[in-house]
Formats: C-alpha cells, structure tokens, sequence
C-alpha cells in the first residue's frame, strides 16, 4: 500500500453557474476561471466583445481566479484576460440575459497574442496594403 502522505493531491475543479441554472457555465481551476463558448452564438458583434454574466465573475473570484480563458469550441481560438482588467474596462450589457458586462476584443490576448501586439500587426498589415481608391 502506497502511504496517501506522499501523494500529490490536486484541488477539484469548482463550477460556476449562472444563477438559477443547475448547469455550469464554467470551473476555476487553480487561478483561472476556463469556460466554453460557441463563437457564432455567444461572441458580441456590435462592439465586438466577450460578455460575462456580473455574478458568475464574482463568484470566479470568491473561488480564487484572478485570470479568464475562454474557448470557442469552433475555431479553437483561446481569449485569456485578468479579471481586474475585465471590471477596469468593461461595459454594461443589457440584452435581455441578466446583468452582463463585457470586455471588447482589443483588450484580450488571442492565442497567447497580446492585445498590443495584435494592434501593432494589424497597423503594419493595413499599411502594407494599397487602399482600393490609392492612385500612384
């Protein structure tokens, strides 16, 4: 028999729900609150934005995340924030889905790709590229 003193016991994942749901929408496992989107279906448009409902963050953090990633099942694309960056540049959302605040894209890292950086690629991309009325 192995002595348990020696093994490596990792804390389980705590779920988050909504409130009223007996799902959960997401699980803080140790400084990060994960959670699963469908892009088409939950990415804002106009602005373009990832939204959280109010409580769920509240209650990530109670759990001890100070970080977010988030996962769009369909594009395997990976949106990480700190939460304090979240309640800094956040915007109310009311669309009929509860109390929700939302972050716009441009503050999230993309893919392990700072917010700045994608900036600074997209002004490089958009200057090596001819406008359509551009005469020479």
């Amino acid at each position: 028999m192995i002595a348990q003193r020696d093994v490596q016991r990792h804390p389980p994942d705590t779920p988050i729900f909504v409130r009223g749901r007996t799902r959960p929408i997401g699980y803080v496992r140790g400084q990060t609150f994960h959670k699963a989107i469908t892009g088409s279906k939950h990415l804002l448009r106009s602005p373009a934005a990832i939204a959280f409902d109010r409580s769920t963050l509240v209650d990530a953090e109670r759990a001890g995340a100070v970080a977010v990633c988030v996962r769009d099942t369909e594009t395997a694309t990976i949106y990480t924030a700190q939460i304090a960056d979240i309640w800094r540049y956040a915007f109310p959302v009311r669309r009929g889905f509860g109390d929700q605040i939302a972050m716009s894209m441009n503050r999230w890292t993309v893919n392990g790709i700072a917010p700045s950086t994608m900036y600074e690629s997209n002004q490089a991309r958009k200057a090596a590229q001819p406008s359509l009325f551009e005469v020479e």
